[in-house]
């Protein structure tokens, strides 16, 4: 399949890691916005999720375009201590349902994301989301293994804080020039 074939492609290249993907993403999501707004496209609001959260920061005014590349860049180097604790898989089922999959598996399994009404990431330890995958196959579910070596978005990713903020504890916010949305709180 593509699928396969692009996977055999990417084997043996770095862009599968944290480090390197992150900053690569976060690079062509402020390309993007360049030529966009080069063609006279402007956003009138910014929303963005995980790493996209940097860019909006940036394109919204709250962050400059050093401090966003300083925000990334340090967030997926601190990653690294979480690497290989957790794994994600993408299911087609309303996010209720699945919150009443993981609420005894505090600490151990999160949603990582809703994606929809009837779609959402689970995000946790590799021996528990494999539990969860196979019963959810079981029942039918159609889900997706995410192709990564953590539990973005959970609480597995908790050793990466403490580095983190103090990498960035020098980094301002300021007031954004445009509405800057949260995915977290919908604000």
């Amino acid at each position: 399949s593509l699928l396969d074939e692009l996977a055999r492609d990417e084997a043996g290249t770095r862009l599968n890691d944290t480090e390197i993907a992150q900053p690569a993403i976060f690079a062509v999501q402020m390309a993007l916005t360049a030529l966009w707004e080069h063609w006279g496209i402007r956003p009138s609001a910014v929303v963005g999720h995980s790493v996209g959260e940097a860019a909006a920061a940036c394109v919204g005014g709250a962050l400059t375009l050093e401090e966003a590349t300083r925000v990334i860049c340090h967030r997926a180097k601190s990653m690294a201590v979480c690497r290989g604790r957790g794994t994600m898989i993408s299911v087609a089922s309303p996010v209720t349902e699945l919150q009443a999959l993981v609420s005894g598996r505090a600490g151990r399994v999160a949603i990582g994301a809703i994606n929809s009404p009837r779609s959402a990431v689970l995000s946790g330890r590799i021996e528990d989301i494999a539990l969860l995958e196979e019963e959810l196959t079981g029942r039918g579910v159609p889900l997706r293994k995410v192709r990564v070596e953590y539990a973005f978005h959970s609480a597995l990713m908790d050793p990466a804080r403490v580095p983190l903020e103090k990498a960035l504890a020098h980094i301002r916010t300021r007031r954004p020039t445009l509405p800057l949305f949260s995915t977290v709180t919908a604000r």
